[in-house]
């Protein structure tokens, strides 16, 4: 009896955690999905492509969308070329590609920060989830 009743905690268990696990997936895609909405985001990439190259760092998922609204998105290989960064007059690699460089996400709050590797500059948002939805409290850009 004692193992049939520890079979059914380890099974009711498991279904939580893969069910958290599912609503992580489901969340990081939405927050980067609304970030790549941010003011700040569209001021700076609307005008110069309708596609945006990420590198498949240590916060790729393979779950992340292939479109949003304004964008076709692409995931390349994280390689030393594809991480080459333009310099002012020499524009060796026309994609406009980036790197989530940090990503933080829990219940109801998350924080994503996006580095466009051509031109250097980071977009960050603090997002904040109401009602099942994410939206941004407040982003940023800056150039390193």
């Amino acid at each position: 009896m004692k193992q049939i009743l520890l079979l059914l905690i380890v099974f009711l268990y498991s279904c939580h955690v893969n069910d958290k696990y599912g609503q992580n997936k489901v969340d990081s895609v939405n927050v980067l999905l609304t970030a790549l909405k941010g003011k700040s985001f569209l001021k700076g990439n609307i005008t110069y492509s309708d596609s945006l190259y990420f590198l498949k760092s240590k916060f790729y998922n393979k779950g992340f969308p292939t479109a949003s609204e304004y964008f076709t998105i692409f995931y390349i290989d994280d390689t030393p070329e594809n991480r080459r960064l333009n310099f002012p007059g020499k524009s060796i690699d026309k994609r406009e590609r980036y790197e989530i460089t940090e990503f933080k996400l829990s219940f109801d709050t998350a924080h994503i920060v996006l580095y466009n590797l051509g031109v250097r500059e980071n977009y960050e948002f603090h997002l904040k989830k109401i009602d099942n939805r994410w939206s941004i409290t407040t982003e940023s850009w800056s150039i390193n």
